[in-house]
């Protein structure tokens, strides 16, 4: 499947990411707090780059990849 990866385009692989999050989210049993969902939605959509959003996404997930 890596090879079927490389042949998608940017909405796609931004689709897929979204989806996968989704679906990782709805598994845990936790809550969203106000602060992380304000800032997500306000100051992430109007201050940070798309580089700076794949950032925070890799560190993101490698926080939750390496808390277990």
């Amino acid at each position: 499947m890596g090879a079927t990866f490389e042949q998608l385009n940017q909405a796609e692989r931004a689709w897929m990411i979204y989806q996968l999050g989704y679906q990782l989210w709805m598994e845990i049993d936790e809550t969203v707090g106000d602060l992380v969902e304000e800032t997500i939605n306000n100051r992430a959509t109007n201050e940070l780059s798309s580089g700076d959003k794949l950032g925070l996404i890799e560190a993101l997930v490698n926080q939750m990849k390496y808390s277990n």
